[in-house]
Order: structure tokens, then sequence, then C-alpha cells
């Protein structure tokens, strides 16, 4: 029985002796390439990406009973994704959908309501929509491109207590059986997106001017 126990450790320490004195193997290159990613996300500036990492993960495009919607461009911010959900709730004339992206502040408002009752009554449904460009517009672009009567970002940050602000443009082409008042064809608007210290959700708060 001692023979077999000496013999085992011995086979052990072998084992063990052989091991340690393996070369370690070089890292890969994609190793080292993905750490020297990390290393530079890491030295990016939030200040300079504010929105680097946001992942956006909707679908772009569906039909749904022959209609269409299609989102050329994809949200690259939360506030952008505050207008396409707005589009795609409307597109979809879904109630739940619409409610979740509006202010509480807002939910009793007559254009909501008005808006509720024709999603329920099937009421200017969307035909064909294509969403050509969502862009975060600066304050200075605003007022460069003369569009700055559109829009009252700070009024309405002042209105409801916003905490941060932006201004979002959206173009878009719309079809529809029974047009809204502005019509079939293509469109821009500006929206003033913002959250509050109690809702940290970016929503849209006010709807420019067309």
């Amino acid at each position: 029985m001692k023979r077999r126990w000496f013999l085992l450790c011995g086979l052990t320490a072998a084992v063990l002796s052989a091991a340690a004195c393996q070369p370690e193997e070089d890292e890969s290159e994609e190793d080292t390439f993905q750490e020297f990613t990390e290393q530079k996300s890491a030295e990016k500036s939030t200040e300079e990406e504010p929105y680097a990492f946001y992942l956006f993960s909707e679908e772009l495009a569906m039909t749904v009973d022959g209609r269409s919607f299609l989102a050329e461009d994809a949200p690259e911010n939360a506030a952008e994704e505050a207008v396409f959900s707005e589009w795609l709730a409307e597109f979809l004339q879904d109630p739940k959908l619409y409610l979740e992206g509006c202010p509480e502040s807002r939910i009793e408002v007559p254009e909501v309501k008005n808006k509720l009752g024709n999603y329920e009554q099937d009421r200017y449904q969307i035909d064909e929509f294509v969403l050509h460009e969502l862009e975060t517009v600066t304050v200075e672009e605003l007022t460069e491109a003369g569009e700055n009567d559109r829009v009252h970002p700070d009024e309405t940050a002042e209105q409801y207590a916003l905490t941060e602000t932006l201004v979002i443009r959206a173009d878009w082409t719309e079809e529809r059986e029974e047009p809204v008042n502005y019509g079939n064809g293509s469109h821009s608007r500006y929206y003033v997106c913002g959250r509050t210290e109690e809702d940290p959700v970016w929503r849209i708060y006010e709807w420019g001017f067309m």
C-alpha cells in the first residue's frame, strides 16, 4: 500500500511540475484588440459623446394589414426614441404605447383625449409612413436655420420644470386615406423633449409648428 501511495504522489508531483514548466500562451490578436478597444472606450469623454453607447433595438420596418411603417434613420438617443415611439404609436393606433410616452401632466389635455378617441374609431389611419430622418438639433442650429420660432425649449423647460431638454427634428412622408389637417406628403417638425427630476424618462413636451 505504501509503495502505491509513493508512486501516486510521485506521479502527481511530476504532472504538476510539467504543468508549471509549460510556457504561457501568447495573447491572441483578438484578445489584444479587445483590450485596446475597451481601453479606448474608457478614455472617451461622455461630455463629447453623451450618447455614444446608446443602443436601439426596436423594429425599423413593419407591415400591418397592408399598411407599412419604415424608419430610414434609427434613433441615436433617448429623446429621438421618444419621437420615434410616438410615430410608431400613431401608425399602430396603440393607446397604451402612446400613453406610455405621454407626460403625466398632459394625459388629460383635449389633444390627447381627441387622439385616443381617433384611435378607438380607427380615424386618420396611416397607410404608408416613412421616417426619413431623426436629428438632435442645438439651439444655435435652430436659430441659424431660422426655425427658432417653431419651438421654444427655454419656455417649455420652465413650464414643465425640465432638468434636461433636447430639440429633435423629424422628417417624414405619410399617406392616409383620411388625411389629418396638414395633409399627406412630406413634412418636417421640431419637438422639445425633456425629463424632470421626478420623471427621468425622456418624453415630448412641445410639438413645434409645421
